[in-house]
């Protein structure tokens, strides 16, 4: 039986979002700081999600079990980070439905952020679904590794989950 991990979950997360932009409400930047350092984990770990056939990169979908996650804390930290990069990036989306609406910015700058989604309702359907990504993933690790952390992590791990789904079902106007 391997021992439980000891880490300290909300002070990773606040650091990161202290250090990669969350100080100035830059969401954008964080999700990209996110993505990156779960590829950087990934490839430390040896357990990246794409191979290499006659020059063309094909992607090869490795899931991160249970198992997994109690021989190495690294495989938690990618899940954490997943969730972080998924509420991230619907934040990031909140953030432009909300100028859209207001039209506070200059239509130039909202086409270069949105691509060619100018409906600030079709943006709140793919923010409230990266919300529901975060909120399921989070729920995820609760449920099949709460077993790889020792007590006060697995308390941090709660609260972090609780968080993730109140944000989660605010959004759906699910006040209960």
């Amino acid at each position: 039986m391997l021992t439980p991990h000891a880490f300290a979950i909300l002070l990773l997360i606040k650091a990161a979002q202290n250090q990669n932009g969350l100080r100035h409400s830059d969401y954008g930047r964080y999700h990209r700081y996110c993505a990156r350092r779960m590829l950087r984990i990934r490839k430390k770990l040896g357990h990246t999600q794409h191979r290499r056939i006659n020059k063309k990169s094909i992607y090869t979908p490795k899931p991160i079990t249970s198992d997994l996650a109690l021989t190495n804390v690294k495989f938690l930290h990618i899940l954490i980070f997943k969730c972080e990069a998924d509420w991230a990036y619907a934040m990031q989306m909140k953030q432009v439905a909300n100028n859209l609406q207001s039209k506070a910015q200059h239509p130039n700058q909202i086409q270069a952020l949105t691509g060619n989604r100018s409906n600030p309702n079709r943006l709140r359907m793919h923010y409230l679904k990266r919300f529901k990504a975060a909120a399921k993933t989070a729920k995820w690790v609760v449920d099949n590794c709460a077993n790889a952390f020792d007590e006060q992590s697995r308390f941090e791990l709660e609260a972090y989950v609780d968080f993730i789904e109140a944000v989660y079902l605010m959004e759906y106007h699910k006040f209960d």
